[in-house]
């Protein structure tokens, strides 16, 4: 194990900083996939990032439109279909949460791994991208 941390300590230094992330992404699906508790619709989502566009936002003054087409085409989903109902009923929450400068710190509703990175890679758009 030792091993095996000391290569992955190695192999992490060596990237840039913006790949970490999509590095330790990578991991995590893997390790999901492997276990076969990969969702692969949420997964499907993840990365693709679909946008229903054309839907009244009613958040306007803080939520951009391209962040509200990704809500509404994670809605789709079934654990996501109260979000956009959620976003406007519990604005000012959301709003703190989103204005976050580092949002893992604070507790998200969603509680799998899979689904907080939806949760966040749609509500903090650019989060996730490269």
């Amino acid at each position: 194990m030792a091993a095996h941390c000391a290569a992955c300590d190695e192999f992490l230094q060596g990237l840039f900083e913006r790949h970490k992330l999509i590095v330790a992404t990578q991991l995590c699906m893997a390790v999901l996939r492997s276990k076969g508790e990969l969702q692969r619709a949420k997964f499907e989502f993840l990365l693709r990032g679909p946008k229903e566009m054309g839907v009244d936002n009613p958040l306007t003054d803080w939520v951009s439109e391209s962040v509200w087409g990704s809500v509404q085409a994670l809605k789709e989903l079934e654990d996501y279909a109260s979000l956009p109902d959620d976003l406007v009923g519990s604005s000012k929450r959301w709003r703190e949460w989103m204005e976050l400068e580092r949002p893992g710190g604070r507790e998200c509703r969603a509680t799998l791994l899979l689904s907080r990175l939806l949760c966040t890679g749609v509500c903090r758009v650019g989060l996730l991208a490269c």
